[in-house]
């Protein structure tokens, strides 16, 4: 009998457990945000923007030899798209950089602390889909939401409509672009500054097109190769 009891207690116990470690888990994935999910874009359009993200664009620009691929700063960290890096205060050596950014978002946000072990330099590669935009998204904020931060400064690079591809609808990358900025300027408290790359010129890696760069010594920031002082 005892034996029974104590299987019966074993099974319920698992039972609650199962049912504790289930709402965990509810609990996490309803925390996630989904700002570019709830956009409700069509997902053609969205198919389009990973197409170009992933592949690039043919163009039929002819590129001349004297110009120069962009690469990796030596001793700069890469940031892979989908993904974002953060340094801590006392890091001030070297940095982060990402390239690419044809139909992506390129995302560097810095803040001011006086705590040498908070994190408060990050920079980010957005993969253009909705899932991962959301994804990354959850990760980044979240993170930078934890640290003792003030004036936060965000930098962001964001695919020229304009030169968009003929599939790409104008007003869904416009409903994307505003909901970034939005984002960042709710995170931050400050309208973000934001600098404009061409899709084509980015996709043909065309000198340092499509490229940003987080500088850890000075705390600035390179979109397109070029310093951009925060609200200019």
């Amino acid at each position: 009998m005892r034996f029974l009891q104590s299987l019966t207690t074993f099974f319920a116990g698992a039972a609650l457990s199962g049912v504790a470690s289930a709402a965990a888990v509810d609990t996490k994935l309803a925390a996630r945000d989904s700002p570019f999910s709830d956009l409700g874009l069509d997902i053609d359009f969205w198919g389009a923007m990973n197409n170009y993200c992933r592949n690039g664009i043919g163009s039929k620009r002819a590129i001349s030899q004297l110009q120069v691929r962009a690469d990796v700063p030596p001793g700069y960290d890469a940031v892979r798209p989908g993904e974002y890096l953060d340094y801590f205060k006392a890091i001030t050596q070297n940095g982060a950089w990402t390239d690419f950014l044809v139909s992506c978002h390129g995302v560097a946000i810095i803040g001011d602390t006086d705590n040498a072990v908070s994190k408060n330099k990050f920079l980010a590669h957005f993969y253009a889909t909705d899932l991962l935009m959301d994804s990354l998204w959850t990760d980044l904020s979240g993170d930078v939401s934890r640290q003792d931060l003030t004036n936060m400064r965000a930098w962001l690079s964001l695919p020229d409509i304009s030169s968009a591809p003929s599939d790409l609808d104008p007003e869904s990358m416009r409903k994307v672009e505003d909901k970034m900025k939005q984002l960042l300027q709710d995170l931050t408290g400050q309208a973000p500054t934001v600098r404009y790359h061409n899709m084509a010129d980015a996709s043909n890696r065309v000198g340092d097109i499509g490229t940003m760069q987080l500088n850890n010594a000075d705390e600035t920031v390179l979109i397109d190769g070029q310093n951009v002082p925060f609200g200019s």
